[in-house]
């Protein structure tokens, strides 16, 4: 890891490593110049240190930001070392130029231009970038040793103490009589010889270090035009990514139409769901009519099929036992009226059952109404979402615009950049003019010495003014960090758009599924209408036979009254004649007992039997007429025997329509049958009614998610906002250097301009350029005033990031305090559901105690078929249909229990939904109280009076934006 890290730095700081020229001539140097290595490898190690966060960061930043100053400082140690033994170097050349001048005036010439300050310091200028200026006062004793050890040791390299002596004696002693203090010429050739002998020693290692410099200003040269490159680049990858943003907002556009357009066919899709929901509990109404009015046919049905039996076995029992008939009538009776009662009750279960339904369609009605409500909500969500998508779009506009002032502000500085090259320019032209001028003007030499000395302290104001520049370029490196960091944030932001694309595109793939499945369901749907017709027209059918059935069962009845009427005619006068026919029995017996007791007084009496022929003969006329009676009685039983056999036609027609009723409940089971499937289908209606609840709810999620990225987005524009404002800032203080700077050659142009024309007022001048060079320092304390105050506004801007940093600390304590409202709020729900748990378990052991009443019935049903062995057929029919309204009752039991879970279910989105809502309304007001705006306005709806609070507190914020904007552009303009 350390070797790829290292030749990572290679990569990334090869303008340094490059840079290395190992002067042979200069030891000091060499030496100078290791040192300067060892910092900045040390300098490169601490700047390559990175961290995951942001906060990590700025730890780094200010951890290492003491050790960065020391070694600035060490840099400008180094540098200030050089410059000042260049400045020595100069000097000493220049005396010693001048006596050689003086010495020899025919041979050495009079220009000494190319070893000039000027010169120097337009070579010193590629080393630029790796000297720093100061920013704290230096006041360390070992670096001023050995900044003295070095100069000791350059004056003794260049022997430079000899020549400064016999200076100061020629200008104490002056200069014009030299033909006195020198004895002879040879000694003064031989002296000028070895003084120059020296002075070309150090012009050849001068010019060895000038090509230095010259290759190191290629070199930065070189730099400077790759950074460029790198600029360019930067910019068109700009601009390819505002095209890319901008398509990306145009697919967002797009998708968000295809959003709005799929939830209005879901919400159509929803409509038809409630219709056939609507339409398939009609249907259910009608099937529990058709199996009413079914079940009233089966009784009336039983009781006719009852008393055909009854009338059957009494016309065969009349002959024998009436009074059996009779007790066995009364005991028919008694049972029928048993079995009425249990139907009373049964009826009056069937009613119940009847309420409970009319009160799940009451409850399905408000559940209807609290999805109408649900469907209202989520509506209300889709536009929340789309403001939030709205915010977002604004945001991206935001940070397209401040990428378009990063990159006005990086032509500013381009500019700036031009604009200090052309006065460095202009510097090095007035400086090579001056110089021309101070060699012009050598004969006055008295003069030209103040002269000398003020134009050393120019040189040395021009050395502040190159550590102000230098400064400048390291606020423009600062600046092009902030840029690159601003690139970073830009490449994020677009990761974070690609991920909202994804997730887009995944939510188009999951509407498509529920298109699919709408479909589907409609397909299904249509199927299901079609067996509805299909049943509905059997229901019509089965109507029409049920009627005819009635009709013949009525005409059944009438002839089974007419009938019984005639039977207890005929009953009446068989009584009659079994009355007359023992009568006419004992008659008999007393005239059989009178003719016994005649002929014994007869032959008692001694009479013949002969004389009673004629009484005889009567008698036997007599009985002849008794037997035609009886005849004809028998004639009669015959008649009734045949209307007997009638009345089993009958009875073979009844069973005819038993069996056809037979065949109608069997049509009715399987129409049942095809109503279970229907209410499987329902319930699995009601399942993906289920999921499309838990699709909501995710889309709910991801609306937090999409508002937890507005917030991070919001975060990431007010770090950019204030880095641009950072870059405003440092911006107008090189506005603000350039126009000293050029303001300074205005009036180097305006003392060149006075020097050539003004050579006999030069006392005057210098006063003039005095009085200027005190005007310069003045300017040059005003902006080091403005620097202060730049970097007290930069503190209390790190002050109001660590206030908001505490507000951000705060909020995050609010949101766990909504956290446990919301935890509470769920505990409180779970007592809810428990308490409906045990509601559920009540209602089970009613239901159970339902149950056991039934069989309780059931038994009481099986010993009234033991009391009534001849209505066995009917009690077991009764039976059965007691079993199906069983069956019935649990399945309406567990459909109210499917729905009561429903509704809990339901009531539970809607208090999570509502407590959403009121959470988001109590941030609302939250912030329209920290704006100071006044929520009260007297809107009846809730959602009116929301949507003016947001208006105004998005209107107080756009003002304070533009109130921010004026108030910089005010601070900018001053």
């Amino acid at each position: 890891m350390t070797t790829v890290k290292h030749s990572d730095s290679i990569g990334m700081y090869s303008w340094w490593w490059n840079s290395h020229i190992s002067p042979k001539n200069s030891k000091w140097l060499q030496e100078n110049l290791t040192d300067m290595d060892i910092k900045v490898k040390q300098m490169i190690k601490l700047i390559e240190e990175d961290a995951d966060s942001f906060a990590r960061r700025a730890e780094m930043y200010y951890k290492k930001r003491p050790e960065l100053m020391k070694l600035v400082e060490e840099f400008y140690r180094a540098y200030r070392a050089m410059a000042e033994r260049y400045d020595h170097a100069t000097g000493v050349i220049r005396q010693a130029h001048r006596t050689m001048a003086e010495a020899f005036p025919n041979q050495v010439p009079p220009v000494f231009a190319d070893e000039s300050p000027g010169g120097s310091v337009t070579e010193v200028d590629p080393c630029s970038p790796l000297t720093p200026p100061p920013l704290h006062g230096l006041s360390e004793p070992d670096e001023l040793q050995k900044d003295a050890f070095a100069e000791g040791r350059a004056r003794k390299s260049l022997n430079f103490d000899d020549t400064e002596e016999k200076e100061q004696s020629v200008q104490n002693n002056g200069g014009p009589d030299l033909s006195d203090e020198v004895p002879s010429e040879s000694e003064r050739v031989s002296k000028a010889e070895v003084e120059i002998s020296n002075l070309k020693n150090a012009l050849t290692r001068l010019e060895a270090e000038k090509e230095a410099g010259l290759l190191e200003y290629q070199q930065s040269l070189e730099r400077l035009s790759n950074l460029e490159r790198e600029v360019s680049r930067a910019q068109e990858d700009s601009q390819g990514v505002n095209e890319r943003a901008s398509q990306a907002e145009a697919e967002v556009l797009t998708l968000k139409d295809a959003l709005a357009k799929l939830e209005a066919e879901r919400e159509a899709n929803i409509d038809r769901y409630q219709q056939c929901l609507e339409k398939i509990n009609n249907l259910e109404y009608n099937i529990t009519h058709a199996l009413k009015d079914a079940g009233e046919l089966n009784e009336r049905a039983t009781k006719a099929e009852i008393e055909v039996k009854a009338l059957k076995k009494d016309l065969i029992k009349v002959e024998a036992e009436k009074k059996d008939a009779l007790t066995r009538y009364k005991q028919c009776t008694e049972t029928i009226s048993n079995l009425e009662q249990t139907l009373s009750n049964a009826e009056e279960r069937a009613r119940k059952m009847t309420e409970r339904a009319e009160k799940a369609e009451t409850e399905l009605e408000t559940l209807k109404l609290v999805v109408l409500e649900l469907t209202k909500d989520k509506e209300a969500a889709a536009l929340q979402y789309q403001q939030y998508l709205e915010t977002i779009s604004r945001l991206e506009n935001k940070l397209a615009r401040a990428q378009e002032e990063a990159q006005s502000l990086h032509s500013e500085i381009d500019n700036g950049a031009a604009k200090l090259k052309g006065a460095e320019e202009r510097c090095s032209l007035l400086e090579r003019t001056n110089q021309s001028l101070h060699t012009e003007f050598e004969s006055l030499v008295q003069k030209m010495g103040d002269q000398s000395q003020e134009l050393t302290e120019k040189q040395k104001e021009l050395g502040r003014l190159w550590t102000s520049i230098q400064e400048e370029r390291l606020r423009f490196m600062e600046a092009e960090t902030a840029f690159h960091t601003l690139q970073h944030l830009h490449s994020q932001s677009q990761e974070e758009l690609r991920s909202l694309a994804t997730e887009l595109q995944n939510r188009a793939q999951n509407l498509q599924d529920i298109e699919t499945r709408n479909h589907s369901l409609e397909a299904e749907l249509q199927r299901v209408k079609d067996e509805n017709k299909g049943l509905n027209e059997l229901n019509i059918s089965s109507a029409m036979s049920i009627e005819n059935l009635q009709g013949e069962i009525l005409s059944l009845r009438v002839t089974i009254a007419k009938l019984e009427a005639e039977v207890e005619l005929r009953v009446d006068q068989r009584n009659a004649l079994q009355q007359e026919i023992y009568c006419l029995k004992q008659e008999l017996n007393d005239f059989n007992k009178r003719y016994r007791d005649m002929t014994g007084q007869l032959e008692f009496v001694g009479l013949n039997l002969e004389n009673f022929a004629s009484s005889v003969m009567e008698l036997q006329d007599e009985n002849r007429k008794l037997k035609d009676i009886c005849e004809r009685d028998r004639d009669e039983k015959l008649a009734l025997l045949e209307k007997l056999k009638i009345m089993e036609k009958l009875i073979e027609k009844n069973t005819l329509f038993e069996n056809s009723l037979s065949d109608m409940n069997v049509e009715l089971e399987s129409v049942r049958g095809r109503v279970k499937i229907l209410e499987e289908y329902c319930r699995s209606l009601l399942g993906e009614k289920s999921t499309l609840a838990a699709e909501k709810d995710t889309v709910i999620s991801q609306l937090k998610i999409a508002t937890e990225n507005l917030e991070k987005l919001s975060e990431k524009n007010n770090f950019l906002e204030n880095s641009l404002f950072d870059a405003n800032a440092k911006l107008k203080g090189f506005g603000v250097k350039l126009t000293n700077l050029e303001n300074s050659c205005l009036l180097l142009g305006d003392e060149k301009s006075g020097l050539i024309t003004q050579t006999d007022g030069l006392i005057s001048q210098l006063d003039v350029s005095r009085k200027k060079f005190e005007d310069l320092e003045k300017r040059y304390q005003g902006l080091e005033e403005k620097y202060l105050s730049l970097e007290k506004e930069r503190e209390s801007t790190f002050f109001e990031v660590e206030e908001l940093q505490k507000s951000l600390e705060a909020e995050k304590a609010e949101h766990t305090s909504f956290v446990q409202l919301n935890e509470t709020r769920v505990t409180t729900m779970e007592s809810q559901i428990h308490f409906l748990q045990v509601e559920n378990l009540c209602r089970k052991k009613e239901y159970e105690e339902e149950l056991d009443k039934a069989m309780s019935a059931q038994v009481e049903n099986f010993i009234l078929r033991k009391c009534a062995q001849d209505l066995e057929e009917k009690n077991l029919s009764l039976s059965l249909q007691c079993w199906k309204l069983l069956e019935a009752t649990i399945l309406s039991e567990k459909l109210s229990s499917e729905l009561e879970l429903a509704n809990s279910k339901k009531q539970m989105e809607m208090k999570s939904l509502f407590d959403q809502i009121t959470i988001l309304r109590t941030g609302l007001y939250q912030m329209s109280r920290t704006l100071e705006i006044d929520a009260t306005h007297g809107y009846d709806d809730m959602s009116k009076q929301d949507q003016s609070v947001l208006d105004r507190v998005y209107g107080r914020l756009r003002d304070m934006q533009n109130s921010l904007l004026t108030l910089w552009m005010k601070i900018s303009s001053s």
